[in-house]
C-alpha cells in the first residue's frame, strides 16, 4: 500500500507541462459553457416533464455551482502570474464535481427501474465519459481524475441490485456488456491521447527545426554580408573617384550586380517570409533600357567565359519607363538568364525583350523570353522546375550545382507583380523560359536621379568641428573601408577591435557617436553597450549615442537590438549615405538635447 501511494504521488507530481497542459484545458472549457448551461437546464426542464422536480433541483444545485466554480477559477489562473500546484489541484477537485454530477444523476436513473430513464442515465454517463476523453485530450492527468466519477457509475451500474427481473444469465450479461463498453471507451480514450502526443512531438520536432534554421540563416546572414561590406564599400568607394568611362562601366556592374547579389542573400535567408507570403514589393519608376543594358553586361560576360554566344533582340527601340520593382525584375530575368548560362555547354542564349505599349490604358505589356540551346527539359522536369529545391535532371543538377531555389523564389515573385514564368522545352533541343506581366508607364521625369559624387565632394559631417567617433569592429578589412568612407566627413576617428577595448575606450575619452559590430571577440556589442550605459548612470553622464553596424539584418534582429539600447542600425554592406544619414541623425539628437 505504501509503494502504491508513493507511486500515485510521483504520477501526480505536477510538471511545468502539467501547468500549461491544465490552462490551455482551462480556457476550453470555459469557451464552450453557454451551451453546457443550456444542455443542463433543458435537462432539468425535461425531469419535471416526467414527474421528477426533485430530481431536476437536486441536479440544478450540483451542477450550476460547478460550472460557475470553473469560471471563477479559471479567471483566478489568468490573473496569476504564475500557476502553482493548489491551481492544479482545484481544476482537479471542480472537473471531479462537474463529471461527478452528471455520474450520479445517471445512475439514479438506472436505478429507476424504468426503461427509458434507466437507457438516458446510462447514455449521461457515456456522455461524460466521451466529453472528458476529448475535452481533456491535453492533459492526461485532469483526464484521469475527470473519468473517475463515469467510470465508476459504469461500474455500479452493473453490480447493482436489478432494477428489473432478470436471470443470473441475463444479469452477467448485462455486467459483460458494460464492461465490453468501458473497455472500448478507454481504448477510444487511449488511442486519443495517443494521437495527441504524437502531434504534440511533431509540433515541437517542428518548432526545434524552424529555431535551427532561423539560427542557422541568421548566422549565415552575418557569415555573407560581412565579406561582402569589403566588396560592396570599395566598389562605392572607387565609384566615387574619377574614373574613365570603360572603368566607370565595370565598377558600376560590379554594384549593380552586388546589389543584386544581397537582395537575393535577404531573400533566401529569409525563407520564411517567402513561404508565408510577406515579401513586399518596392514599387518605383525605372527605366527598361538601363536595366536590360546592366543585365546584358554582367550575362555578356558569363556567357564569354564558357565560350557561349549570348545577345539581346526587342521587337522596339524605344525605352520604356515603367513602374514595378525593377530589384525583383532584375532578379527575376537575371536568374532566368543565369541558369541559361549554367546549363548550356555549347551553342548560345538569347533574352528576347518584347513590349507593347497601351498609351490610352497608361499600360505596357512585357514579356521576356530567356531562350539556350542547351540539353532541355523533359515534360516531367518541366512540371516540376519552379518547385523549391527541384532542378531538372539529377546528373546535371550534380554536374552543376546549385540549390534549385532560384526559379522557385523568382515564380514566387512574378506572382506577386501579376505575372507569371512559364517554360516550353522538348529534350536535346533547347528550353525557353518566358516571363509576362503588365506594369503601369511611367514618365521620364518620374525617375528619381542618382547623383554620382566623388569622395572629396562627400557632405562634411559637421563644417565648424570635427565629431569624435570610436568604431568597434574586429574585421581589418571593414576597419579599412569604413576608415575611407569616414575621412571624408571631418572625423577623429578611433578605432578598438573588441568589446572590452570598446568600453574602456568610452569610460577614458567623451565620443561624439559609437559605432558598434555585434560579434566581436570577448563582449558581444550588446554586453559592451550594456555596460557602457552602466558606467554613464554611475558618472552621471549624458548617454553617447551608439550605432549598431552589424552584419546582422534580419527584421527580428534589427528590433532586438532596439530594444537593447541601440539607437540605430546599420546593416553591413554599409553604403557612404547610410553611414552618413546615421551619424547626421546621431550628432543632431546629440545636439538637441543639448
Amino acid at each position: 500500500m505504501p509503494r502504491l501511494t508513493r507511486t500515485v504521488q510521483n504520477y501526480f507530481r505536477m510538471t511545468e507541462e502539467d501547468f500549461i497542459d491544465a490552462e490551455a484545458m482551462s480556457t476550453v472549457l470555459v469557451k464552450d459553457l453557454i451551451f453546457r448551461l443550456g444542455v443542463e437546464l433543458t435537462l432539468a426542464g425535461l425531469f419535471i416533464a416526467i414527474g421528477r422536480p426533485m430530481l431536476a433541483i437536486y441536479w440544478l444545485a450540483a451542477i450550476i455551482p460547478s460550472e460557475f466554480a470553473e469560471v471563477l477559477l479559471s479567471r483566478i489562473m489568468n490573473r496569476a502570474k504564475k500557476l502553482k500546484t493548489r491551481h492544479l489541484y482545484a481544476q482537479f477537485a471542480v472537473s471531479f464535481a462537474g463529471g461527478g454530477s452528471w455520474a450520479v444523476c445517471g445512475a439514479y436513473l438506472w436505478t429507476t427501474g424504468e426503461t427509458v430513464h434507466m437507457a438516458s442515465g446510462l447514455l449521461m454517463i457515456i456522455g461524460v465519459t466521451m466529453h472528458v476523453a476529448f475535452k481533456y485530450s491535453d492533459w492526461l492527468k485532469g483526464a484521469i481524475v475527470a473519468a473517475m466519477p463515469p467510470m465508476l457509475a459504469i461500474m455500479s451500474v452493473g453490480f447493482l441490485p436489478p432494477p428489473i427481473v432478470a436471470t443470473p444469465a441475463e444479469h452477467a450479461l448485462l455486467i459483460f456488456g458494460l464492461g465490453g463498453l468501458m473497455y472500448y471507451m478507454l481504448v477510444v480514450a487511449a488511442g486519443n491521447f495517443s494521437k495527441q502526443r504524437q502531434l504534440r512531438n511533431a509540433w515541437m520536432a517542428a518548432s526545434e527545426a524552424s529555431e535551427a534554421k532561423s539560427v542557422f540563416l541568421a548566422t549565415m546572414s552575418h557569415e555573407i554580408r560581412t565579406p561582402m561590406n569589403g566588396v560592396l564599400g570599395m566598389a562605392e568607394l572607387l565609384e566615387r573617384t574619377e574614373l574613365d568611362s570603360q572603368q566607370a562601366e565595370m565598377v558600376h556592374i560590379i554594384r549593380a550586380s552586388g546589389d543584386t547579389l544581397i537582395a537575393v542573400i535577404d531573400d533566401i535567408l529569409d525563407l520564411s517570409k517567402v513561404e508565408a507570403g510577406h515579401v513586399a514589393l518596392d514599387v518605383q519608376p525605372f527605366g527598361l533600357n538601363e536595366l536590360i543594358e546592366t543585365l546584358a553586361q554582367t550575362s555578356n560576360m558569363s556567357a564569354r567565359a564558357k565560350g557561349l554566344s549570348f545577345r539581346v533582340v526587342r521587337n522596339e527601340e524605344i525605352d520604356h519607363f515603367l513602374i514595378g520593382d525593377a530589384l525583383r525584375l532584375r532578379q527575376i530575368i537575371g536568374n532566368l538568364v543565369s541558369n541559361a548560362i549554367k546549363f548550356t555547354a555549347k551553342g548560345d542564349v538569347k533574352v528576347e525583350v518584347v513590349t507593347h505599349a497601351d498609351r490610352a490604358a497608361r499600360t505596357c505589356r512585357l514579356s521576356i523570353h530567356v531562350m539556350d540551346s542547351g540539353p532541355g527539359l523533359s515534360s516531367d522536369d518541366q512540371a516540376r522546375v519552379f518547385d523549391p529545391f527541384v532542378q531538372g535532371d539529377g546528373s546535371l543538377a550534380r554536374r552543376h550545382g546549385g540549390t534549385g531555389l532560384g526559379l522557385a523564389i523568382a515564380n514566387h515573385l512574378a506572382g506577386l507583380m501579376g505575372g507569371q514564368l512559364s517554360v516550353t522545352s522538348q529534350l536535346g533541343e533547347g528550353a525557353t523560359f518566358s516571363f509576362d506581366c503588365v506594369l503601369p508607364l511611367a514618365c521620364p521625369s518620374e525617375l528619381k536621379a542618382v547623383p554620382r559624387t566623388s569622395v572629396d565632394e562627400v557632405q562634411q559631417l559637421d563644417p565648424e568641428r570635427r565629431p569624435n567617433v570610436l568604431v568597434a569592429e574586429d574585421h581589418p578589412f571593414n576597419r579599412r573601408v569604413l576608415e575611407l568612407m569616414l575621412s571624408a566627413m571631418n572625423v577623429d576617428l578611433h578605432f578598438v577591435e573588441d568589446g572590452n577595448a570598446a568600453i574602456a575606450a568610452c569610460a577614458g575619452t567623451r565620443f561624439d557617436v559609437v559605432l558598434m559590430d555585434i560579434q566581436m571577440p570577448g563582449l558581444s556589442g550588446v554586453e559592451a553597450l550594456q555596460k557602457i550605459r552602466e558606467h554613464e548612470r554611475v558618472a552621471d553622464a549624458p548617454p553617447v549615442p551608439v550605432i549598431a553596424l552589424t552584419a546582422n539584418a534580419m527584421k527580428h534582429q534589427v528590433a532586438e537590438y532596439r530594444e537593447a539600447g541601440f539607437d540605430d542600425h546599420l546593416a553591413k554592406p554599409v553604403n557612404i549615405d547610410a553611414l552618413y544619414f546615421a551619424l547626421h541623425k546621431a550628432l543632431s539628437k546629440v545636439e538637441r538635447a543639448a
